[in-house]
């Protein structure tokens, strides 16, 4: 009985100590859900939820000033053409000194920076979890009532995240 018993501990400690594997570097998400409503003082905000799952550990920024990682692209439908169109927007840019005006279009997104949560590394370690990116601004105008978005994350490394979309969204 003592030889079973030793037997069992020798195994159960061989298979603890054996070092896990680290996962893709290349972060995945999966959408879960996106929830718009009013604030009490009647503007829109939203929320959007998701699943990740990042091989190395690197997927959220280090602090806000490290820039975006979470970038969104906003499509609505066209009431003429009853398609669904990115929401675009002309920009014109003056360099200072040139009397040149730049034109670009540039399409509407939310692009905001998911931090790592305070006195946690997560350095070459394998992680998956949920991340809630809240929202001020959820859609370019209060006429437009239906449209969806597409996803993806970046992580410190530069790797993109898989695409995702979600489904088509209708508001008040």
């Amino acid at each position: 009985m003592k030889k079973i018993i030793l037997f069992i501990t020798v195994l159960v400690f061989s298979f603890s100590c054996v070092k896990r594997q680290k996962g893709s570097p290349t972060p995945e998400i999966e959408y879960i859900e996106f929830n718009a409503y009013k604030t009490d003082d009647g503007n829109d905000a939203s929320y959007h939820l998701f699943k990740f799952l990042d091989g190395d550990g690197d997927l959220f920024r280090n602090q806000v000033g490290d820039g975006p990682n979470f970038v969104s692209n906003f499509f609505y439908l066209d009431s003429v053409t009853k398609q669904f169109i990115p929401f675009v927007t002309i920009k014109k840019l003056v360099e200072p000194g040139k009397t040149d005006t730049v034109i670009f279009r540039d399409t509407f997104g939310i692009s905001q920076t998911v931090v790592n949560p305070k006195d946690i590394s997560f350095k070459d370690q394998s992680i998956n979890g949920t991340i809630l990116v809240p929202s001020k601004e959820y859609r370019p105008s209060n006429r437009i009532k239906t449209f969806f978005y597409t996803y993806y994350i970046i992580d410190r490394a530069g790797n993109k995240s898989n695409k995702v979309t979600t489904p088509t969204i209708t508001v008040p």
